[in-house]
Order: structure tokens, then sequence, then C-alpha cells
């Protein structure tokens, strides 16, 4: 599901941060209250990187996104958004079509 709409954005499987991403929303859906700096050390550690490694791929990847596309007015709907603003958006999305 994630994946589909990652892919529809424009963010394909071969990018680092759409792991991450993958992972981040999976955190999410475990706990909500966790803080965005805590899941990017938790990413970090199962891959074996720094979490400033781990922030960095997915604010990449989210640059990346074709903010044109049908998808980007569909799900995310901001047009300057942030790291974590796109993460908890796609939670949410995740989240409101299970």
């Amino acid at each position: 599901m994630i994946q589909e709409i990652l892919i529809q954005l424009g963010i394909m499987p071969g990018t680092k941060g759409f792991n991450y991403i993958i992972e981040f929303i999976n955190e999410l859906a475990i706990n909500e209250n966790q803080g965005a700096m805590i899941i990017y050390k938790k990413i970090a550690k199962k891959y074996g990187t720094k979490y400033y490694n781990v922030e960095r791929c997915i604010r990449h990847a989210i640059q990346k996104c074709d903010k044109e596309s049908e998808a980007w007015s569909k799900y995310i709907k901001i047009e300057n958004v942030k790291n974590k603003s796109f993460l908890y958006i796609l939670h949410f999305v995740k989240k409101g079509e299970q």
C-alpha cells in the first residue's frame, strides 16, 4: 500500500529513502507518540547507519517527488512539505485506508 503510493509520488524502490520511509511509517503504526528523532535512530540502528543519514535519505527522496502528480495532490496536498509532515501524512493515509 505505502509502496504503491511512494512509487506514484515518484520515489522508486531503488532509492535508500524508499525503505526508510516504509520503516518510519511502520514504526508510527506501532506507536504514534514516538518522536521523529527516535524513529530515525531506530531505523539507523537496524540498517547500521547514523540517524542523520536516515533523515537525509528521506529528505532527498521527498525532494525528488513529482509534486505536480495526481498522487501528490491526492495524498500530500501541501506544496512545501518537510520530512516530518510528509511522513505523518503518509502514516494517516495508510491508517485511513486500512
